[in-house]
């Protein structure tokens, strides 16, 4: 999606600010959110709004850095990823 292709999606101009972007995108969110609409193709245009603003923004909706900033609350990456070993069953379940 190009920058042209966004701005027309959140119907704001090609150098708008960081706080224009937000009303826009907020504003776009509440008449596409599939919560609130219930058309068929609420959840597309609702992905396009999306779209439409990580792209002008430059961040995703949740930005990497939020993520690294708070280790905690969203681990450390898949770096560290560890799948925990299966459990087995010695015995047979029983039936009620």
């Amino acid at each position: 999606m190009t920058t042209a292709e966004a701005s027309q999606i959140l119907g704001v101009q090609d150098d708008a600010s960081s706080e224009e972007l937000k009303r826009a995108y907020r504003e776009k969110a509440r008449l596409y959110h599939p919560d609130v609409n219930s058309g068929q193709q609420a959840t597309s245009d609702m992905a396009q709004v999306n779209l439409a603003y990580e792209v002008l923004s430059g961040c995703t909706l949740l930005d990497s850095a939020v993520v690294a900033s708070f280790p905690d609350l969203f681990g450390s990456g898949l770096d560290d990823f560890k799948p925990s070993p299966k459990k087995t069953i010695d015995k047979q379940p029983t039936m009620f």
